[in-house]
Parts: C-alpha cells; sequence; structure tokens
C-alpha cells in the first residue's frame, strides 16, 4: 500500500494552531518516561515503540477525520514518520508531522513543559567508562557457544571465573578467565548420556584437553572506540590475545560497552557491561578433531572448524 504524502508543520505553525485553540490531536510518540521529562504544553503520549501505539492512538483520537499532529526528538530520527505511516495505514486521514521534533521547537523559544523541561537532553553518545579498576562480576557474566557439524549443532556455556578491568587516560586494559571444565551443553538435556559423553569428549585432547589446561584466558590489551557507532552496534574494537590449550593467538573482535545503574532496594551497585559476539578458529590453538583442514574421508564426524561465541560480562 502507498502511503499518501504527510504533511509537515513547522514549530511556528503549530503554535498558531494551539493559540487559535483549533482542535486537533498533538501526540507526542516517544517513551512515556521522555514525555514526563520534556513535552510540549497540552500533548498527549503514545509511544511508537509499544506494539499497542494504534490502540492507545484509538484513545487519544477515536474520531479518525480529526487532525493529528505527531512529534519526535528531531529532525534526525525516524520515531515520527513511522507514527505518521501507521496511523495513515490504519485509517486517519488528516496527519502532520512536527518538522524538527521537539528540538526545533526548543529552538525556537517556544515553551517546553516537564520534569526537565529546562534541561537540553544529552545527545545519546558514546560511553565511556570512568577511570578506575572494575571487577567482573562472574555470578552475573556468561559465555555461551555455538558448534557445528554436518549433522546439526550443540548450544551451551561456560563460566566466567574471574576478570578485571583497568581504565586509565582513556585507555583500556585487562584479562578475563574462563574455566574450561565448566562448559555445559544445553540442547541435550532431555538425554543425559548423550550430554554426559559429548562433556567428556569436549574436555579430552580432542577439543580442549582441560586437564592440563583448566582455563582459558583472554587478555586484553586496548579497546579502540568506534566514534561512528549508533546506539545498538559495537562501540568499541577490543585488542588482544586469547590464550587457550597452551597456545596464543591475537584476537580482536568488536564489542558493546553500556552502562547500567544500581539498584538500592536490591544492594547491587552501578556498573557497565561488555557484549559481544564473534566466530574463532578452534583449530587454530589445537582443537583439530574432526576438522576438514587436518583429515579426510571424516564422514558424520566432520566438525566445522568455526565456533560461535556471545559473551557478556559485568563488571563493577
Amino acid at each position: 500500500m502507498k502511503v499518501p504524502d504527510i504533511r509537515s508543520m513547522t514549530p511556528s505553525e503549530l503554535a498558531e494552531r494551539l493559540e487559535q485553540g483549533r482542535p486537533f490531536a498533538l501526540v507526542n510518540v516517544l517513551l512515556a518516561e521522555d514525555w514526563e521529562r520534556r513535552r510540549i504544553p497540552d500533548s498527549l503520549n503514545a509511544c511508537v515503540f509499544e506494539v499497542v501505539f494504534l490502540d492507545r492512538m484509538s484513545e487519544i483520537c477515536p474520531e479518525k477525520s480529526m487532525p493529528v499532529v505527531v512529534y519526535g526528538a528531531g529532525a534526525a530520527t525516524l520515531d515520527a514518520p513511522m507514527a505518521a505511516e501507521k496511523l495513515v495505514h490504519a485509517g486517519w486521514n488528516d496527519v502532520h508531522i512536527l518538522a524538527g521534533g521537539l528540538d526545533a521547537w526548543a529552538e525556537a523559544g517556544l515553551a517546553v513543559e516537564g520534569s526537565h523541561a529546562g534541561v537540553s537532553p544529552e545527545p545519546e553518545g558514546l560511553f565511556e567508562p570512568a577511570e578506575g579498576g572494575y571487577a567482573v562480576a562472574c555470578a552475573e557474566s556468561l559465555v555461551e557457544w555455538i558448534g557445528r557439524s554436518a549433522k546439526g549443532r550443540h548450544v551451551g556455556t561456560a563460566r566466567v571465573t574471574h576478570g578485571k578491568m583497568q581504565v586509565v587516560d582513556g585507555s583500556m586494559d585487562g584479562l578475563f578467565e574462563v574455566d574450561m571444565r565448566t562448559i555445559e551443553n544445553l540442547d541435550l538435556s532431555g538425554n543425559e548420556t548423550l550430554r554426559q559423553l559429548l562433556h567428556a569428549h569436549l574436555a579430552s585432547e580432542d577439543f580442549f584437553l582441560t586437564a592440563h589446561f583448566p582455563t582459558a584466558t583472554y587478555v586484553l590489551d586496548s579497546a579502540t572506540m568506534l566514534r561512528d557507532a549508533t546506539p545498538g552496534r559495537p562501540n568499541y574494537e577490543f585488542h588482544g590475545r586469547l590464550e587457550m590449550r597452551g597456545v596464543s593467538h591475537a584476537l580482536s573482535f568488536p564489542a558493546t560497552i553500556r552502562p547500567f545503574d544500581g539498584d538500592p532496594e536490591t544492594g547491587l551497585e552501578p556498573g557497565f557491561s561488555v557484549e559481544a559476539h564473534f566466530d574463532l578458529d578452534r583449530t587454530m590453538w589445537g582443537a583439530v578433531y574432526g576438522s576438514g583442514k587436518f583429515f579426510r574421508n571424516l564422514g558424520f564426524h566432520l566438525v566445522y572448524d568455526l565456533v560461535s561465541f556471545q559473551i557478556r560480562l559485568v563488571l563493577r
């Protein structure tokens, strides 16, 4: 379905319409907490990111012939255009977008109300951890893995048992240890015999030889900020080396570092998380079982070289 042209309205045109008292619905389409903090006077809230957005709009403006003006955060975000398109598709036929959103309204010197009405919002920007030393909260941190073969795949976890990071003069370094003896399979939980067989296979010399090399250690040498990162994309590149099975190789990967608030009720301290997902070639660390690079005529014993990892570290 082709969306008809959706008209835009300048801040001065909206201000004039408000002053005239002409009936229309003025709707802030951001999160409810953002509406509470800063909003145009007399505007209502229907968050376009919520699946009940159209239900909320039906409460605000049950007559679909009534004019609707939607506004979002600013010119460079699609919140208001997306809301307008949804409304038109749903049958509202007089929909306008406030050009430039709340940013343009405030820059024009027009009234803003709310708990933080006089405070200009900080850009989402990049997060830089404060200088100091941080320890990994091991109980809240986890390594997840996926190994694949011609027959299918196995999924599991391993525990982080030690870790630290230092931030000095904007530079980062650190060390993170995984106990390879904690490798657990998840997809065979209904067949304990096969699950234990796989655990023994992974612990053996075929793969990680955990009796001799019980830990894998990632030594972080540096982290480069990715200054063009947008929310939802990695904002750092980690550079370091992975020591596993008695072998050390350089390993770099993109990571997302983001802060989180503490919780006074539970006593949790504020901190930040590091999340990353990447593939690595297990054979570089001597885990060559079933690899087509080293063996022929493997048949159903073929195991793919690349293992996928998803890592979440919580640091305080």
